[in-house]
């Protein structure tokens, strides 16, 4: 049914109450006895952090900063403070001489073969795999022998893994591939191409092409592309923004690259184009936060633009289908779990578009792939995976034909057809190592065709899903896995995750470096949160802005539905989240700090009043607000975990969870500085209660937010995080 604000027994005042009895009870029962610690003493407290104040006013309040000189992750002192917290929290987390058992059981993981995926471009076949041993994926081509050879290789290009192909695009002939690359994780990738024929690179090197967005013409003799501007190009600060669209022929100097669109649109608006296959319609897709997409379709040969949609509140995504005649949108427009439609770029106004898929709603479409006559509708619904079959015979309107059987509660992705009329996809789950799965025309059952191999037994584990009620009465999903068998008897070491933004939806997925943590006992949990985008733009916009505050609420009656369910208690309960879920658990910490016992804050935002001065941060002013704004600074500054640690006294004599902030040194979406200035400001708070619960932080050199991180460098960032986690939680053997 539909989510909302529903009525129940577990209302906001029993909710209260149960908090109210668990801040009184947790310092007390659920503190882990000292004994219970690992021989080899780690130091107890944390290195000193100097407090040097600054007051800000904003709107009327002060607002108190008194680690502001953290944020200089240039200076020689802030460094030099990075690497004494380094080494303290190495030392607590190197500690236990059960970590290399855990590094083991991670390299072992992380060892298997993944199932090859082979894809073919204008008659070229390749497949884009990581082979045991290396530090990188690396893209393969097959050769007139019939084996695949390495023609892109990010492992050649530094001994230690941190050069990345951040992205790569085919020009339709197959003959070249426009790919990213960047240094240390900052994703600032610079353009080159590669010639297949010749086996060498062209000319090309076009920098600031951040995530760019590409398309090849027709001819192969260039692209069109996305780049940033050069710093002094415009003014400071705004070298992050202003992402335009550029036309480059190959063999041309890429400084001189005519500007094709972009000029007039906001600073902050995250352009994308796309051409069609006969290369003479251009179209832009302008998003403007995470709720409105414009769509501009230009003739290549006149110039001359159609506005399809521009300044409406609507996610829409588009592709050219019929040659370049029509466009196919998959839209929130008037259908917030969105619906597809079909426009004639002959007959571009509104009242002509057709609707071809009305809005489920129970369900949130989020793609559709046309086989034959059948359309497939790929679904979420309760936020795992379903696929609708459509019949789709000529003149009809759409008949729905049934469902497509899926091993169990997963998720689906990359829904494609193959060249024989098959349906292919990629499917996984939490005890379901992805695989590729195919459907003969008129069958309902797929064959799994490829599987990535783990050496992990997934069969012995099990997915179940569980709804509890919010602290406002709204229904929440959860998704919870553990060992067959398991009766939950309260005392089971449970690991619960978040993130709840940007509508971006969790759904089960299979992860390596979870495996570990399920192999040693541990319950692993997901909270399905508002602000993503499971149950469409209403579950989004439900947890953004003002309403912000619902994520970490639901998050925290997550929490208490774990505990209350008997499934653990506030001793054996971790939290986990990164980058907006870093905020999600930096809240946790400190607006429920007698629920956990551990958490792992990664690559977060926690000043959230100061957060939107640095980097790209602009971007998400749309999602979260801005201190600039006196009405968006009031709910701001109530949530921003940074200016919201309190005294022990203020926390009723609660000790915070020990917690590990992660954070890299290069990460060009959420500065370190966060987890830097978090990290001084729960040291400060925590005082002696450092010696059971310490506050760690570890900046990592050489890398960014995670993406192209080496896996190396995950194997052991994993290793400190499962180990902090069994330390915390009494998982090693001389806890036990």
């Amino acid at each position: 049914g539909a989510i909302g604000v529903l009525a129940g027994e577990q209302r906001l005042e029993t909710l209260l109450r149960r908090r109210t009895t668990q801040v009184k009870v947790s310092p007390f029962l659920f503190q882990r006895p000292s004994q219970t610690k690992s021989p080899q003493q780690p130091p107890s407290q944390a290195p000193a952090t100097e407090q040097r104040p600054v007051v800000d006013n904003y709107h009327g309040t002060d607002v108190i900063d008194r680690y502001r000189w953290l944020e200089d992750g240039e200076s020689a002192e802030v460094k030099e403070w990075t690497r004494a917290q380094n080494q303290y929290s190495e030392a607590h987390l190197k500690a236990s001489p059960e970590r290399a058992e855990v590094v083991e059981s991670l390299k072992t993981l992380f060892s298997g073969k993944n199932a090859d995926s082979p894809y073919t471009v204008g008659g070229r076949e390749f497949v884009y795999k990581r082979v045991a041993g290396q530090n990188q994926a690396a893209l393969y081509m097959k050769n007139d022998e019939g084996q695949f050879e390495v023609v892109l290789d990010p492992n050649s290009w530094s001994e230690d893994g941190t050069e990345a192909l951040d992205w790569r695009y085919h020009s339709p002939g197959g003959r070249y591939i426009a790919y990213g690359r960047s240094t240390g994780g900052d994703e600032w990738s610079r353009l080159h191409v590669l010639d297949l024929e010749s086996g060498k690179e062209t000319s090309e090197v076009i920098p600031r092409t951040r995530a760019s967005s590409i398309a090849w013409e027709p001819d192969e003799t260039g692209f069109y592309y996305t780049k940033y501007p050069e710093p002094g190009s415009v003014p400071e600060g705004e070298e992050n923004y202003h992402r335009h669209v550029f036309h480059h022929t190959l063999g041309e100097d890429g400084a001189n690259d005519p500007k094709i669109f972009g000029e007039g649109i906001p600073k902050e608006a995250w352009t994308s184009v796309s051409l069609s296959e006969d290369g003479k319609k251009l179209l832009f897709s302008v998003s403007q936060g995470w709720t409105r997409d414009d769509l501009i379709v230009q003739d290549v040969e006149t110039g001359e633009r159609t506005v399809l949609m521009e300044g409406v509140e609507a996610q829409s995504q588009a592709e050219f289908v019929d040659g370049g005649k029509k466009l196919q949108v998959l839209t929130t427009l008037g259908a917030p779990r969105k619906r597809l439609l079909e426009i004639d770029l002959a007959q571009p106004e509104q009242e002509n578009w057709k609707e071809l898929l009305p809005q489920d709603p129970d369900a949130t479409l989020q793609s559709v792939t046309r086989s034959g006559d059948k359309l497939y509708a790929n679904y979420l619904r309760d936020a795992h995976s379903e696929i609708a079959v459509y019949g789709t015979a000529e003149g009809e309107s759409l008949q729905n034909e049934g469902k497509v059987e899926l091993p169990g509660i997963g998720t689906v992705s990359g829904m494609r057809r193959t060249e024989d009329g098959k349906l292919r996809f990629d499917y996984t789950s939490y005890n379901f190592p992805d695989a590729q799965m195919e459907l003969e025309p008129g069958q309902t059952k797929p064959s799994i065709i490829a599987q990535n191999e783990v050496d992990f037994n997934f069969q012995d584990y099990e997915v179940k899903q569980e709804f509890f009620r919010s602290i406002d009465g709204t229904k929440v999903p959860m998704f919870i896995v553990h060992k067959k068998g398991l009766e939950p008897d309260g005392e089971t070491p449970t690991l619960l995750y978040g993130y709840g933004g940007f509508d971006v939806s969790l759904t089960p997925r299979f992860s390596k470096s979870t495996a570990h943590w399920l192999k040693e006992g541990g319950i692993y949990a997901v909270a399905t949160l508002r602000g993503g985008g499971e149950y469409g733009a209403e579950w989004h916009e439900g947890g953004m802005l003002v309403n912000k505050q619902n994520v970490f609420d639901d998050f925290i009656t997550a929490q208490q539905h774990l505990i209350t369910s008997g499934y653990t208690n506030p001793e054996k309960l971790a939290i986990a989240g990164g980058s907006n879920g870093g905020l999600l658990t930096g809240a946790s910490v400190t607006q429920a700090p007698e629920q956990i016992n551990a958490a792992i804050v990664q690559v977060p935002l926690l000043d959230m009043v100061r957060y939107d001065e640095f980097g790209i941060a602009k971007l998400w002013r749309a999602e979260y607000g801005s201190s600039t704004n006196e009405t968006q600074f009031d709910f701001i500054h109530q949530y921003s975990p940074y200016q919201n640690v309190k005294s022990k006294l203020g926390r009723m004599g609660t000790p915070y969870p020990a917690t590990l902030l992660m954070a890299g040194e290069k990460d060009s979406r959420t500065d370190p500085l966060h987890a830097r200035k978090m990290t001084a400001e729960l040291q400060r708070a925590q005082g002696a209660d450092q010696a059971t619960h310490p506050i760690l932080l570890r900046v990592e050199a050489d890398a960014g937010h995670g993406a192209g991180k080496p896996i190396g460098k995950v194997v052991e960032a994993e290793a400190d995080k499962w180990i902090f986690l069994q330390q915390q939680l009494g998982m090693l053997s001389d806890q036990k």
